[in-house]
């Protein structure tokens, strides 16, 4: 029997960011799942972007059997909706997959338009099931179309973890692009603000520097902690297994609006670290009280959180492991069902 065919249309690496990543990994576990995918790749700088856009349309009409798209958000999503009326007109059903909490957070033109043009037979996959109940509340119409899949199963898991204990030196690690609007800088006011109350920690930090802001912010806070500051860069591979390794909680500052389910999170969970994160999009849903803390104001609330978490540090490792467990098996029933989605859809080589 030949393979279900699938079109997939998103960003993939590089650049490397949180929704080509996770649009790499999802394919790619299509293709695990015996779906014969072809990829298009729209990521770029707006002028590329356009054209990919605009080269990808040909690719949907021609085609036969599912669409997979990987929704932009803001101005993008308008984008997003030229794919899909002209995989619509193909008569090919869409799978369309929300990556940013902007798109469930109120009511647009072109999600209401999404929403009545893609069809009876169409999926709509978000991260969680605050998204999923965003989405069917503003988008009434969608129901039974909503498909709940989580980032768990797009990150790699160690075996085993090693457990974390309570010692006389704590380590907290940020990883991720640097720039103010993912929150380098509160990292650091709040690792400052622990050091001040007297807290034994250090905080290492790893990822391109990706903004002027960012830079100064490194560059202050090696004037006020000194060799409490480490800085290692981009960190890939076996670097990154390396970074997860060496810290005991994880900060995530981001104030970034869209943010929706970070892979970064996902990460840390998986490697029993819990975080202390900013309460945005699927987060708190993500982490459920097992995998951290989620606070309002993060310079001046995660101090305390930090400190409960430190206080009993290999519960809340524990915890954190725990909580990815949930998550995958909750992402293998998904995908599962996804698969199965596809593989019934009749359209094959």
């Amino acid at each position: 029997m030949r393979s279900p065919r699938l079109l997939a249309v998103g960003p993939f690496p590089p650049p490397v960011h949180g929704q080509s990543l996770a649009t790499e990994r999802l394919v790619d576990a299509f293709a695990k799942g015996g779906i014969s995918v072809e990829r298009v790749d729209v990521s770029g700088p707006l002028r590329r972007k356009l054209m990919t856009h605009v080269l990808a349309l040909p690719r949907i009409l021609v085609g036969h059997g599912p669409c997979y798209i990987s929704l932009n958000s803001n101005s993008g999503i308008w984008l997003s909706l030229a794919l899909l009326v002209v995989a619509r007109a193909r008569q090919r059903p869409a799978l369309l997959h929300y990556h940013s909490y902007a798109l469930v957070r109120e009511r647009s033109a072109a999600v209401d338009l999404l929403s009545r043009l893609s069809g009876s037979g169409s999926k709509h996959i978000v991260l969680g099931q605050g998204m999923a109940a965003a989405l069917s509340e503003l988008y009434p119409r969608l129901a039974g179309r909503v498909f709940v899949l989580n980032n768990s199963g797009l990150v790699d898991a160690p075996a085993s973890t090693r457990q974390r204990q309570p010692g006389p030196r704590l380590t907290l690690g940020f990883l991720g692009n640097l720039t103010l609007e993912k929150g380098i800088d509160t990292a650091v006011e709040a690792a400052r603000r622990l050091v001040a109350a007297g807290q034994n920690c250090t905080l290492v930090v790893a990822g391109p520097i990706s903004s002027p802001g960012a830079e100064a912010a490194l560059d202050s806070a090696r004037a006020t902690l000194g060799d409490r500051l480490v800085y290692k860069g981009a960190v890939y591979g076996s670097a990154k297994a390396e970074f997860f390794e060496e810290i005991d909680i994880l900060l995530f500052p981001s104030r970034y609006r869209n943010e929706a389910s970070p892979l970064v999170l996902m990460e840390a969970m998986a490697n029993g670290v819990p975080a202390v994160a900013t309460k945005l999009g699927c987060i708190p849903g993500d982490l459920a009280d097992k995998g951290g803390q989620t606070v309002d104001d993060f310079a001046s609330d995660a101090p305390a959180a930090i400190s409960t978490i430190a206080s009993r540090l290999d519960y809340h490792s524990s915890r954190a492991r725990q909580r990815f467990v949930e998550l995958l098996g909750e992402y293998e029933v998904s995908i599962a069902a996804l698969l199965r989605t596809l593989t019934s859809s009749g359209h094959r080589d």
